[in-house]
Formats: structure tokens, C-alpha cells, sequence
């Protein structure tokens, strides 16, 4: 009998060891912390889901420097963590352009609320102070899984004055696979969790209108291995507008996909239809001169919108359409490598 039970509990816990788990103490980073990413090819196949998966992604294709550093900092020390997010413990920024706030305990880690930062129309806060967002709960496997809902207020700011607007949303959080990631250049992880993330969030904007946001978020983690996944791939839908991105803290083969191959993508373009000002954001995989352009119907250039060189990374800029007339307009990017176009309407 008590062979049996030693036998019993040694295939118990191999079984246990075999399922990677996260907790407090493997997945809440600490101030100080970061973590660099390199940008993968949005295009990305996030793979199947089960127990004991194989996911190859040793072809997967991307920049070959990194692109994108997440800072862990206090939130004390940011413009508005004392005034919005006084009792969050942490948060991530990428230098600076947009935070996100959390608390976490044994338990669960929550999200607070975010700050956008935009140089031209200055910061917009979403802070979810009616109910929480909670993001993950501890200790998390494969097969756990939990919803929730959330709500607060988004603190924006039009032509100078200070607005508000309800916000909700709801998060769906699973773990629905576990196995084997497979990355460039012979990096083979062999104790991985995914972990996919579906919400649904909706506000209505005055000055703005109805606001739809949906997003399916695939995170690869190692416990142990870090707290930030190894693999993000992020599937969202703005207002009915596809956005596609994907992260690796992994170096990548050199050069995107075809559809990728474009110095410009993960371009949105929002409020669209607008009436007052749309904010054009887009990725350039290099510093690079490029001229973006505001035309009208017939082809015909109205305003310049930038004439000047471009961050390698994220770029972001506001257009004044208020003294627009109603109809069709068309926005070009435009660089010595390739050349983008869209549609705008004003109302």
C-alpha cells in the first residue's frame, strides 16, 4: 500500500510540475523592472489550443532590432498617478507614451486605468473607478478561467475643455493551452502557459459618438522565465477597424511578410467618420523622411499634415477638421518605399 501511494504521488506530481502555473511571485513585476520586445509580423498564427502543444514559430518573421521597451515604474512619480490612480502599486509605460496602472496581491492583479498620452491634444485618462478590471487571477493554469465586468470614467479633453464619459467593458480570461513554444534561431521553451484575453469595451464620446472596442490578446508565459510574456499576439478591432500586433522578447528572422513588407502598418485612423479632429496613429519599422498629406476628393492636396522625418516606432498625429466641409477627404503617408491611403469622412 504505501508503494502504491508513493507511486501515486510521484505521478501526481509530475502531472502538476508538467502544467505551468502563474502566481503573484512569478508573474507581478517589480519598479525598476524591464522588459524589451521585439515587433513580430502582426500577421501572425497564434496556433491551436490543448494540453501538451507544440507552438512553432521559428519561422516568425519581424524587425531585427528591438522596438519596444516596457518600463516598470513608480506611479507616484507619473503626471497624473496621484491625482487618478493614488492607490495602484505599479506601472508600465513604453517611454512614457501611454501607462497602464495596476494593484495585485496573492490573489488577483488588477487594472486600475491607463493614461494615453498624445503631444498634441494632450493626455486622456480612463480610470475604472465604479468597478476594477480584474486581468488575472493566482493561482492560474491550464483550463482556469474567470470573467469580469468593469466600468469608470474617461477623462478627455476637446479644444481646451475638460470632458468626461461613462465607459465599460467585460474580460474574458482562459487558460487554454500548454506545451512547447518554438522561436527563432533555435530557442525551444519548454513549460509554457497561453493565455488568451477577449474584451469588449464601449463608451459614448460627445464630441466623438459611440466608441466600440473588441481585442483577442494571445500571451505565451514561461513561469520563471519572465513575468511579461514571451509572445504576444494582439488581434483588435476599433469602431469595426482591424488592428494587428505581435511582440517577442526573442530576436526574430529578418523581414515581414508581404503584406507587412510596407515601411507603414498597424495604421488607424480615429474618430472616423469625424467633425472636429481625427487622430491619424500608424507603426514605421524605420526613421525615415515621409510627407503625409490631406486631400480632398478630386486628389488635391488641402493641408500638409507632417513634411519632416519619422520616428522609428509608433507615431501619432491629431487633424484639425472642424473648418472641413462635409464629404470625402483621403490621407496619404508617403515615404521613398511606400505609400499609403486612407479614406476619411467628415460630417
Amino acid at each position: 500500500m504505501n508503494k502504491f501511494l508513493l507511486f501515486l504521488g510521484l505521478i501526481t506530481g509530475i502531472s502538476l510540475q508538467a502544467q505551468p502555473t502563474l502566481t503573484n511571485a512569478n508573474m507581478v513585476p517589480s519598479i525598476g523592472e524591464t522588459y524589451t520586445y521585439y515587433v513580430a509580423d502582426s500577421l501572425a498564427n497564434p496556433g491551436g489550443s490543448g494540453a501538451n502543444i507544440t507552438w512553432d514559430f521559428s519561422t516568425l518573421k519581424g524587425y531585427a532590432v528591438p522596438t519596444e521597451t516596457i518600463y516598470i515604474v513608480n506611479p507616484a512619480l507619473t503626471p497624473q498617478g496621484p491625482v487618478y490612480f493614488g492607490s495602484s502599486q505599479f506601472a508600465d509605460t513604453s517611454a512614457g507614451k501611454n501607462i497602464t496602472y495596476y494593484t495585485a496581491n496573492s490573489n488577483e492583479m488588477i487594472n486600475k486605468g491607463y493614461v494615453f498620452v498624445n503631444p498634441y491634444t494632450g493626455s486622456s485618462v480612463i480610470e475604472w473607478d465604479i468597478n476594477d478590471e480584474k486581468i488575472m487571477q493566482f493561482p492560474f493554469t491550464y483550463s482556469t478561467s474567470f470573467n469580469d465586468n468593469y466600468s469608470g470614467t474617461l477623462h478627455y479633453t476637446v479644444l481646451g475643455t475638460p470632458l468626461t464619459a461613462a465607459i465599460s467593458g467585460s474580460v474574458n480570461v482562459q487558460g487554454d493551452g500548454h506545451g512547447t513554444l518554438m522561436l527563432p534561431f533555435s530557442v525551444t521553451l519548454s513549460n509554457v502557459l497561453r493565455v488568451v484575453t477577449t474584451e469588449n469595451a464601449s463608451a459614448n464620446i460627445p464630441g466623438f459618438g459611440p466608441v466600440n472596442i473588441s481585442s483577442t490578446i494571445y500571451s505565451f508565459y514561461e513561469p520563471g522565465t519572465s513575468k511579461y510574456p514571451i509572445l504576444r499576439i494582439i488581434n483588435s478591432t476599433l469602431n469595426g477597424t482591424q488592428s494587428n500586433m505581435a511582440y517577442c522578447k526573442y530576436p526574430l528572422n529578418a523581414g515581414a511578410s508581404v503584406t507587412e513588407n510596407g515601411a507603414f502598418h498597424n495604421i488607424s485612423l480615429f474618430p472616423n467618420p469625424a467633425n472636429q479632429h481625427t487622430q491619424l496613429s500608424f507603426y514605421s519599422s524605420k526613421s525615415n523622411t515621409a510627407h503625409i498629406l490631406l486631400k480632398n476628393i478630386l486628389g488635391q492636396k488641402v493641408s500638409t499634415v507632417f513634411s519632416g522625418t519619422l520616428n522609428a516606432g509608433n507615431n501619432t498625429f491629431t487633424i484639425e477638421t472642424e473648418q472641413l466641409k462635409s464629404g470625402i477627404y483621403f490621407i496619404t503617408i508617403e515615404n521613398s518605399e511606400s505609400l499609403k491611403t486612407i479614406k476619411l469622412r467628415i460630417e
